[in-house]
């Protein structure tokens, strides 16, 4: 008899499997994922052998009609045969009365997965709710490119904050990256007060309070000293205008007449590490992402989790990633504090700590404002507001 069990429970496993698309979602970095309605059968599965019958009965019935429908549809007769090759006991009965209607769409069953994910998250008592996380983890990196930003945005406001530390432990870096770049793509530019301070040779210097304005396309930069060792500064970039020069108006006694001078040169890098024009939001998170790939590939990464802080009114996950300590294998830094606004898919703040384990550069951007519509009079140096 046990045999028999184990033959059918095989041959719906298999089933299963091979019944769908090998994948349905890509992930920009990690590159094919599982199939998204296998993935939820699995996700589903560990969510019932969490549950008793009455507790999984009171879960369905508490996602509403719509819901549950979705639900049933979205994983089929196959998700179906491999979740009753996962039940055990009273519980099974429940599954084997599900009745798909319709293939429902990905796009269709997207728009209310993060409600259903919530809604019965929040029912399991905190213990059984943290073995259901554990047993699900490799699918949420795929749940949440699935999801996107802006479902991930309503799963978390659905979802007890009690609860949100758990899932974060156990979100996978890359999809933190990816759901970065996939944000940043939607954006075509901003406003911010932001907070540098960077080490020049073995001296660390004083923080840096800027106003910044970034344009995607054409690429344009304005940034205004207001605090800090450059306090007073302008410089501006606007590709439209000229591709390899900043205009400059130092600070103090300097800054009798602005200039146009190459990003490169030392002047208009005054203050920083870097060519002029790499600094903003996607400079930092190009660089975490191209490290990250690297380490990843070579198994030379590590990660603590300094869990959920808040910075500027946001909630924000903190995280650290460990590199090996050799300048030699090609790494930005040794160490880098993350700081990712899970609910809005940003990364507001970031700390780089050298080959020396000293802090070397920090980027904190504060009353960022998203997509304002900002024009080419906002980077022209005639703009009588500037003086430039």
């Amino acid at each position: 008899m046990k045999r028999n069990k184990l033959g059918i429970w095989s041959l719906g496993v298999f089933l299963f499997l091979v019944c769908l698309p090998a994948n349905s979602l890509d992930s920009w970095i990690q590159g094919p994922l599982l199939d998204m309605r296998q993935l939820v059968a699995r996700v589903y599965a560990q969510y019932i052998l969490q549950c008793n019958y009455q507790e999984a009965k009171s879960a369905l019935e508490a996602l509403g009609p719509e819901n549950k429908a979705a639900l049933i549809d979205f994983m089929g007769e196959s998700g179906k045969k491999y979740i009753l090759g996962q039940c055990q006991g009273e519980v099974c009965s429940l599954v084997r009365s599900f009745k798909p209607a319709r293939q429902l769409s990905e796009d269709e069953f997207a728009k209310l997965y993060a409600e259903i994910l919530f809604i019965a998250s929040n029912r399991l008592p905190m213990d059984r709710y943290n073995r259901f996380i554990a047993a699900t983890a490799e699918e949420i990196g795929a749940q949440g490119v699935f999801l996107g930003w802006r479902g991930l945005n309503r799963y978390f406001s659905g979802l007890e904050f009690s609860r949100h530390e758990v899932v974060l432990q156990n979100t996978p870096t890359w999809l933190f990256l990816e759901t970065g770049l996939r944000r940043y793509a939607e954006i075509k530019d901003y406003t911010c007060i932001m907070y540098k301070q960077e080490r020049l040779g073995q001296k660390l210097q004083g923080v840096e309070t800027i106003l910044l304005k970034y344009r995607e396309k054409p690429k344009s930069i304005y940034m205004k000293w207001l605090e800090g060792p450059w306090k007073g500064r302008e410089l501006l970039y606007n590709e439209s205008l000229n591709k390899t020069d900043v205009r400059v108006r130092e600070s103090g006694f300097l800054g009798v007449i602005p200039i146009w001078i190459d990003y490169h040169n030392p002047i208009a890098q005054r203050g920083t590490n870097h060519p002029a024009i790499e600094i903003g939001l996607k400079f930092i998170l190009d660089l975490n992402t191209r490290d990250y790939k690297r380490a990843s590939a070579r198994k030379e990464l590590g990660r603590k989790d300094h869990g959920i802080q808040e910075f500027d009114g946001r909630k924000v996950y903190v995280m650290e990633n460990i590199l090996p300590r050799d300048k030699k294998k090609g790494y930005y830094c040794y160490r880098v504090f993350q700081y990712m606004d899970y609910l809005n898919g940003l990364e507001p703040k970031v700390e780089v700590y050298n080959w020396d384990d000293k802090l070397q550069e920090s980027f904190a951007y504060t009353k960022l404002q998203l997509n304002l519509g900002l024009t080419d009079q906002d980077f022209n140096p005639k703009n009588p507001e500037y003086r430039l």
